[in-house]
């Protein structure tokens, strides 16, 4: 029986992360019938229940610092089922970059070290990575993935790049997010949601994912006043798509309870709130994907929004704030079709484009029919580069 340890953003309830660790779990089982694995999540509870794995305590860089005797019992927790596994596979996910700090990528790597202390194999699988520009950010990232990993899979050209700028010298191959490979639940259990959340899809129905980006005010207090701008963009864009595209509007939160709060704060400017559907429920990855599916087209800040609409054929308009978007969507030959808002750091200085969002969107509804086979086409592909990152599981785990 092997053992394997996942660690990553798991445990926020976010439906993109989640996402990331339900199709990890699911194909990882599906090539390794005897294994178990061990995710390392904020909220243990909530991860083992909903994928039906073993969870213990992710924890904070720096605990031994404090004077917590439940932190400390955590930890142990930590470093016994580190001393137990057969593989640590840090990823997947966008979370290896230092623009808020370089102490963040000290956390994560730090797992590696740990788990190279304790003579295990280390793989990164299908991350995201970047912006990585701090000296200290670049000298963790080279130093410890030059010593520790044994395989570096990446989701994206653009986080390959990232690392090489780095320093890193090991080989790192280009595969795709694992969420490409998520199965969305049955047509029953899809209409019971719809049915449940009041939506009319007796009209075309447009999903909106909307980033609130709540954090902006704290780490770019000079920049909220173009929050409140973009704030004023949405209600003009959804009253377009009631109104001139006759389609009703589900606003689709992929972060509770930011997302549903950012949500209901717009629906008092929305002139056709009638026609406008907050989705109110707490939903598995799958069953988020099954929803979606259900769209005619999406208009997604959320990067996972963007991942889960192209799994499932729906022609998407995409609102960039991070390159990670943007990457996935040259994947999928969508690019022509963004707005960008940002690039490659949150928000720098633009400010959104309503006549260019709105402009898109009724292109990309325009072409809608032809769209969904050219997106399928290339997800077909994406699947072939997503399962490639658990032969390199497997390769490890037998010693090859």
């Amino acid at each position: 029986m092997k053992k394997i340890i996942i660690s990553g953003w798991y445990g926020y309830k976010n439906t993109g992360d989640e996402a990331i660790l339900a199709s990890m779990v699911d194909s990882i089982r599906k090539e390794i019938s005897d294994v178990v694995i061990i995710v390392f999540s904020t909220d243990p509870t909530y991860t083992a229940k909903i994928h039906h794995v073993k969870a213990v305590y992710q924890l904070p860089f720096g605990v031994l610092s404090t004077g917590s005797t439940i932190l400390r019992g955590r930890l142990f927790q930590t470093v016994k089922a580190l001393w137990k596994t057969d593989l640590f596979i840090l990823g997947g996910g966008g979370f290896l970059s230092d623009w808020q700090s370089w102490t963040v990528i000290l956390q994560w790597l730090s797992q590696a070290v740990l788990a190279k202390i304790f003579r295990k194999k280390v793989m990164l699988y299908a991350v995201g990575t970047g912006p990585i520009t701090t000296k200290r950010g670049k000298f963790l990232t080279r130093v410890i993935l030059n010593r520790c990993a044994e395989v570096i899979t990446v989701r994206d050209d653009q986080s390959k790049e990232w690392l090489q700028k780095a320093g890193v010298k090991k080989k790192i191959y280009v595969t795709a997010d694992p969420a490409i490979l998520l199965k969305a639940v049955g047509t029953d259990r899809i209409n019971k949601m719809l049915k449940e959340e009041h939506i009319d899809s007796s009209k075309p129905l447009v999903g909106i994912a909307i980033a609130p980006i709540f954090h902006i005010q704290e780490y770019w207090p000079n920049q909220y006043k173009k929050f409140l701008k973009f704030k004023e963009v949405w209600p003009k864009v959804i009253d377009f798509i009631t109104s001139k595209l006759d389609a009703n509007v589900v606003l689709i939160p992929m972060q509770n309870p930011i997302d549903r709060d950012f949500a209901f704060g717009l629906m008092n400017n929305i002139k056709n709130r009638d026609r406008v559907k907050i989705l109110n429920s707490n939903y598995t990855p799958q069953e988020m994907m099954g929803i979606i599916g259900r769209m005619d087209m999406v208009v997604g800040m959320r990067f996972h929004s963007l991942v889960l609409a192209a799994k499932m054929g729906v022609p998407m308009v995409g609102v960039i704030y991070l390159h990670k978007s943007n990457c996935f969507l040259k994947q999928i030959e969508m690019e022509r079709f963004a707005v960008h808002i940002g690039d490659g750091i949150l928000w720098e200085n633009k400010d959104i484009n309503p006549s260019e969002l709105i402009g898109n969107i009724k292109e990309v509804w325009s072409k809608k029919e032809t769209l969904k086979k050219e997106i399928m086409d290339k997800v077909k592909k994406l699947k072939k580069r997503a399962l490639t990152n658990n032969g390199f599981v497997l390769a490890l785990l037998e010693d090859k």
